[in-house]
């Protein structure tokens, strides 16, 4: 990646922080998924800004308009109604020919996906992991290797695809949740944030005065493909620091209480693992989980955190909580005895809301696993404290 590619993804963040407000932190867990082929699920109260999120993204990555799609689910949706399937041919209506559905898009945004029957949600899930869908025994890809010329250079390259999938925390009469095999396709599950009094006064002055929005940045889809191409490529290269995979070999096994490969951690912290699992754990995370924890932190570290080594560890601590949140499953129980014990060691704990006390159990979870050596774990647990999770030493 050189100074154009990083001059182009200063160019997006800046761009789309300009239209939407107090979302940084979302945009760059957004951006981190795209280059590296996850996909995210999104969850805020109605009227957020989720859609003009999707939007603003799609625009400043210089994607053209038609390259984003929504999709709002409903009990009555039908897979067909996502995949597409087999439509007269309007040159030759003996025929029948395929007409795509809106997951053949590069962006995609499928709003409430809890309110569709499973079998209608199981039908994203051979699109989000294969990049293609079947319609009647036919397999139809999502989007063929193309080659792009740019800056007098061609790259071959396959066009990008991620699917924000949102929940609506409340209303839940009538909706399925998703299993934990289907939620475990998701690379991160991210909040959105409740804007403060600034924001808000700022999202007033934008759309109640309806001030026009900042034009998108003026990059050709020819660029962004050729840039999409070198930073997707890009990112498997960092180099991570070498306590960042032992760590995340951590948090695998003892999350599945397999404490006995454990790497780097002495009795104390193997014990502190062992005890947060025995409380609160009920199933652990697998491979797919370690994949992500990986590739975000890289992602992250190469578009949010440059400098030395990437700064990899930070970027671990940080991307873990989203992509731990909706595969590490918690006993039934867990919110009641958590409360309790937080509230022992920070004061008002005991009256966060589910939510937060959610993220400091998965913080705690997270210091404890991380190896002592060369000051790796007071980095994690610095970068866990900005974030506002009061967690120690385990």
């Amino acid at each position: 990646m050189d100074a154009d590619d990083r001059l182009y993804l200063d160019d997006v963040r800046r761009a789309v922080n300009a239209r939407m407000f107090g979302v940084s932190g979302i945009v760059d867990f957004l951006l981190a998924a795209l280059f590296t082929g996850g996909h995210v699920l999104l969850e805020g109260n109605p009227g957020m800004g989720k859609t003009e999120l999707v939007k603003a993204l799609c625009d400043n990555l210089g994607f053209g308009p038609g390259r984003w799609g929504r999709i709002q689910f409903t009990p009555d949706l039908m897979p067909a109604d996502i995949t597409g399937t087999l439509m007269p041919d309007e040159a030759a209506p003996a025929r029948f020919a395929f007409r795509p559905g809106p997951i053949f898009r590069w962006l995609v945004l499928a709003d409430e996906i809890n309110r569709a029957t499973p079998k209608t949600q199981a039908a994203m899930l051979e699109a989000m992991g294969e990049g293609q869908v079947t319609v009647l025994g036919r397999t139809y890809g999502l989007g063929e290797r193309q080659a792009i010329a740019f800056d007098g250079e061609t790259v071959e390259t396959r066009p990008p695809f991620m699917v924000m999938a949102t929940q609506n925390p409340i209303d839940q009469e009538g909706t399925y949740d998703l299993p934990e095999a289907q939620a475990d396709r998701f690379m991160v599950k991210l909040r959105m944030p409740l804007p403060g009094g600034d924001t808000l006064e700022r999202i007033l002055d934008k759309d109640a005065a309806a001030a026009p929005p900042p034009p998108a940045a003026g990059k050709s889809e020819a660029e962004a493909l050729y840039r999409f191409h070198r930073i997707r490529r890009a990112v498997p290269a960092v180099r991570e620091q070498p306590a960042v995979r032992d760590h995340i070999v951590n948090m695998v096994l003892a999350s599945n209480g397999a404490a006995g490969d454990l790497r780097g951690l002495g009795r104390r912290e193997a014990a502190a693992l062992a005890d947060l699992h025995a409380r609160y754990v009920a199933f652990g995370v697998g491979p797919r989980a370690a994949i992500a924890l990986l590739l975000g932190a890289k992602a992250l570290a190469l578009l949010a955190l440059p400098g030395e080594g990437e700064n990899t560890n930070v970027a671990l601590a940080r991307f873990a909580l989203p992509a731990l949140r909706h595969r590490l499953l918690l006993r039934f129980d867990w919110a009641h005895a958590f409360a309790e014990a937080a509230a022992a060691e920070v004061p008002g704990a005991g009256e966060w809301p589910a939510a937060r006390l959610h993220d400091l159990l998965l913080a705690r979870f997270v210091a404890a696993a991380a190896p002592p050596a060369d000051g790796y774990r007071h980095v994690v647990i610095t970068a866990l404290r900005e974030a506002g999770l009061p967690v120690g030493e385990p």
